[in-house]
């Protein structure tokens, strides 16, 4: 059986740096099984940085949520603080995102769709405070992506008063598993499946999209609606045209801020594209 699985956390500062770190059971496409750690940093108008390690995450969590101290250490890099007032919700525990007529599944959990950090960050660059947001979730399942994905696209966005999710995959049987969860401080997590993204059509029509900029916009249905850009300058990772046995992916990750209907601060934080074709 092929199965597949990773832990996934962003940190964002709104004055700094945006951190992406992966603890990989495999690779994303579980092809590579022997499980490992990558972090990627990327600071305003700088190139992203890029580590990899053994898994050692240390986590001191609250058996009830996400807070607690943790530290990530990588190669040649480290970066360790404490969360706090991490948001759960008890429907986003396990989210079937894909089921084929094997009954295999994909499994999607956001164990902390927002929170607040204050950390540390160290690598060869130097030395960073970071204070700000954080979203931690996780993927696994027995049927590969890209068995059944088209394409998806997922953000989040924050600031200090709200957050927003929004998990759009188009799959290659035509169905969509479309997802997003927002949120205000001191309010319930809004859990919707109707909403619009029109940029991911504008993506998967476009070649090089690392090499464009694009509108980018979330709007939920009765709820939050966002708006940001998609620019090279700020992109995080880039793997296009990627060749495999028996199909091809393109992967984007990009440092994002926009705007929202429900605040007057700007948002922070974290977008990502991918799509495969099957050989």
């Amino acid at each position: 059986m092929n199965e597949f699985g990773w832990r996934y956390f962003h940190f964002v500062d709104p004055s700094g740096p945006r951190i992406n770190i992966v603890e990989h059971q495999t690779d994303i496409f579980g092809l590579e099984t022997k499980p490992y750690m990558t972090m990627i940093t990327k600071e305003p108008k700088k190139e992203p940085l890029r580590f990899k390690g053994e898994p050692n995450l240390v986590w001191e969590k609250d058996t009830t949520n996400g807070n607690g101290k943790f530290d990530f250490t990588f190669d040649n890099a480290r970066f360790s603080g404490e969360i706090t007032e991490s948001t759960q919700h008890h429907s986003l525990t396990d989210i079937v995102l894909y089921q084929d007529e094997a009954g295999r599944k994909s499994h999607w959990a956001v164990d902390i769709p927002y929170g607040k950090v204050i950390g540390e960050l160290k690598t060869p660059a130097g030395e960073k405070q970071i204070t700000g947001y954080l979203y931690q979730d996780r993927q696994w399942g027995d049927i590969l992506i890209q068995e059944w994905v088209k394409n998806w696209t997922w953000t989040h966005l924050a600031n200090n008063e709200l957050f927003t999710v929004a998990f759009c995959i188009n799959t290659t049987d035509g169905q969509k598993s479309w997802h997003s969860m927002s949120g205000q401080r001191g309010q319930e997590v809004l859990i919707k499946n109707e909403l619009e993204v029109p940029h991911i059509e504008k993506l998967s029509k476009s070649g090089h999209q690392d090499k464009q900029t694009f509108q980018a916009e979330i709007k939920i249905a009765g709820g939050l609606s966002a708006s940001f850009l998609l620019s090279p300058k700020n992109i995080m990772r880039s793997r296009l045209n990627e060749i495999y046995n028996n199909f091809s992916a393109s992967y984007l990750r990009w440092s994002v801020d926009g705007v929202t209907n429900f605040s007057n601060k700007p948002v922070q934080g974290v977008a990502e594209y991918i799509e495969i074709q099957k050989k």
